[in-house]
């Protein structure tokens, strides 16, 4: 037993600090369940009871506003259990020279409670939660920090004060190497740093926690919630509760805790489009190998399409972002979590990742161009206009435009017996999809060929190209239809 001397001390020395320093009203107060168990983000829908038992509901309540450098993680307020008064949580912590084995001194507060106890007659207050599991959960979480007076004085002692948390009667609150959450445990509570900031009254801390334990979809599950005092109910400890859930882990839930670190990953990491078309990008948020739902994520684009959005995470921890390319180029896609709300990247917001896309622009497509005249007749020397129609551009809200820019013919510009006319055709300026041709063909010769040459061009430079032939017979008998003699070839917009 630690000595009734150190206990009378911190008495005291608690109670002039009361005095002292006493605010007219606490953010932290004393709370019902059912209000304790909204502060924790509790889904109304999975909840069905919240209870404290007969635990003195001095030690259990509610905290508005910051607190333990970590809380709340989500909305305002968070959860209190405490061995001591609730109220004492955010007491300023005045302690800055304790050390390992000091025995308990400064601001340490320290209260023993009424109501339920451990077996041992000492302070245990206990919160059981009746929760639904989502037919499409597999895994519940709740974020936590452990929080103690005990510590540096009573490391490695019999008195530390323990959270645990029982699921179905299997407590999922230990660290990575199975011990319980009191000063002792791997995480936090480091002796070389006695004396940390900690955020609240209490001397140290684990940090911020989160503990898994596997459920079965659509199943009804009992979460007891208990922090008790060790060997005495001197000097107090509390656990601050938050952001409990249910998610999809796809049978990846293993029981225990560890420290909170966000991570996001944007997929896919690259990819390439046809502009005009859609393209979506999926942020999952994690920590450590759970998924975190709720959370907003921010989207950014910049480059060839500069855009922006923003979605929430989902039970699996994804946020979906879809855009359209219209815009031929490179996009520098980034997905960032944005814990105030405000679409803005703030400096802060540091858990993040990119992903590059790169939009295609395709060719027109010419394979079916065509002219609206083919054939000449009567050879009378006349021009006749003819247009080309038929290119296409294949993205998705794409334009093309289809000029004639050259002609040429199978036989001389101005040769015997074609009537001594020239030039033999006209583009129009600027050049279009029309051109005009000359219905002659020389008499000695065997008809006349135009290779009528077009360009069709996209909203973005991209061409294609080809030629298209319009004949004059050489007369109206059979065996009098044009024979493409070229080369040589010659150019019919000569004079």
């Amino acid at each position: 037993m630690r000595s009734s001397g150190v206990r009378f001390a911190v008495a005291v020395f608690a109670a002039a600090l009361l005095l002292v320093w006493a605010p007219a009203t606490f953010s932290a107060a004393p709370a019902t369940p059912g209000a304790i168990a909204t502060a924790m983000d509790i889904d109304p829908a999975v909840l069905i009871s919240a209870s404290l038992g007969t635990s003195d509901i001095r030690g259990a309540g509610t905290h508005t506003g910051s607190l333990g450098l970590s809380f709340p993680q989500e909305g305002a307020d968070f959860g209190i259990l405490a061995t001591g008064l609730v109220e004492r949580a955010d007491d300023p912590d005045t302690n800055n020279s304790e050390t390992l084995g000091g025995g308990g001194q400064g601001d340490d507060v320290s209260f023993t409670l009424a109501g339920l106890n451990t077996a041992a007659g000492q302070d245990l207050v206990q919160l059981t939660l009746v929760l639904h599991a989502p037919v499409e959960s597999d895994c519940l979480l709740f974020r936590f920090g452990f929080y103690s007076e005990e510590f540096p004085d009573f490391v490695n002692e019999g008195f530390n004060d323990t959270f645990v948390a029982l699921l179905n009667g299997s407590n999922i609150a230990f660290d990575t190497n199975g011990n319980p959450i009191d000063v002792n445990t791997n995480f936090g509570f480091d002796p070389a740093n006695p004396n940390p900031n900690t955020g609240s009254t209490y001397d140290g801390t684990t940090g911020l926690l989160e503990a898994a334990g596997p459920v079965v979809g659509g199943s009804v599950n009992t979460l007891v919630l208990s922090i008790e005092d060790q060997a005495d109910s001197i000097l107090d400890s509390a656990v601050f509760l938050d952001k409990l859930r249910f998610v999809f882990t796809d049978d990846n839930c293993s029981p225990g805790a560890q420290q909170v670190e966000q991570v996001l990953t944007l997929t896919p990491d690259n990819a390439q489009n046809p502009i005009g078309t859609s393209h979506t990008v999926t942020a999952t948020v994690l920590s450590g190998p759970f998924p975190v739902d709720g959370e907003d994520v921010g989207f950014t684009v910049t480059g060839a399409n500069p855009t922006s959005g923003s979605a929430v995470t989902d039970l699996t921890g994804a946020a979906t972002f879809t855009y359209t390319g219209t815009n031929p180029g490179t996009d520098t896609i980034t997905a960032f979590l944005d814990t105030d709300g405000d679409g803005t990247q703030d400096p802060d917001e540091t858990v993040m990742d990119t992903a590059t896309k790169e939009w295609i622009n395709a060719p027109p497509d010419c394979s079916n161009v065509t002219l609206d005249i083919t054939r000449l007749w009567p050879a009378n020397h006349k021009l006749k206009t003819v247009t080309a129609s038929g290119a296409v551009a294949p993205d998705i809200g794409g334009s093309v435009t289809l000029v004639i820019d050259a002609i040429t013919q199978d036989e001389p510009v101005n040769g015997r017996g074609d009537g001594n006319t020239a030039p033999d055709a006209f583009l129009t300026s600027p050049v279009s999809a029309e051109a005009a041709v000359r219905a002659e063909r020389a008499g000695p010769r065997d008809g006349r060929v135009y290779r009528v040459h077009f360009t069709a061009t996209n909203q973005f430079g991209a061409t294609c190209d080809g030629t298209a032939t319009v004949v004059v017979p050489h007369d109206r008998r059979p065996g009098g239809a044009a024979i493409d003699s070229a080369p040589p070839s010659f150019n019919s917009l000569n004079p």
